[in-house]
């Protein structure tokens, strides 16, 4: 009875296990830490190509009732020889980022910078401006966005930095040992 018991439980957390790795893409791995997900990704076969994103998301199912309600994302991207970036999309019609962005994070004063289109709903900022961001990400709690979106709309989005810091340390770990 005890070694029956013993090998269900086996069984049962072999499949949990398992099924979040089914979860990944083939060459891709997933992380979750605290409010932020990375997603690092083989672009090919060789061991010098790779990208790794660590997301935050704002969801709000009465305004985007499609998925998991998803209407704003950041996205620190960083390949495996290149800076960091950080991109930025809003789903919502109205609410499209426009050419300047302010953060605010926690009670540092205010950054603004210039924004460069990266798609119809999406914009990036230039990798000296995400050098200048990310140690005032990694030291903070909360971040504020501020934007006038491309049809006039004043946007506002607030995420937390909960796990930014062990994002970013494991995409270095993770070129660290692909080099």
């Amino acid at each position: 009875m005890k070694r029956q018991v013993l090998k269900m439980s086996y069984i049962f957390w072999l499949l949990l296990l398992s099924s979040f790795q089914l979860a990944a893409f083939p060459g891709e791995v997933r992380s979750y830490f605290k409010d932020w997900l990375v997603v690092c990704q083989e672009i090919s076969n060789s061991r010098s190509s790779g990208i790794c994103r660590a997301n935050a998301s704002v969801r709000d199912k009465s305004a985007f009732n499609y998925g998991d309600g998803t209407v704003f994302q950041l996205t620190l991207q960083r390949g495996i020889s290149t800076h960091y970036t950080i991109e930025f999309y809003n789903v919502l019609d109205g609410k499209y980022p426009s050419d300047r962005v302010t953060f605010h994070i926690d009670n540092d004063p205010a950054m603004t910078f210039s924004a460069q289109p990266n798609s119809l709903n999406g914009v990036k900022l230039s990798a000296e401006d995400t050098q200048k961001l990310i140690p005032a990400m990694k030291a903070g709690r909360w971040m504020k966005i501020d934007y006038v979106s491309q049809s006039g709309n004043e946007v506002s989005y607030r995420l937390s930095l909960r796990g930014v810091t062990a994002s970013l340390l494991f995409i270095e770990q993770f070129y660290i040992n692909r080099g």
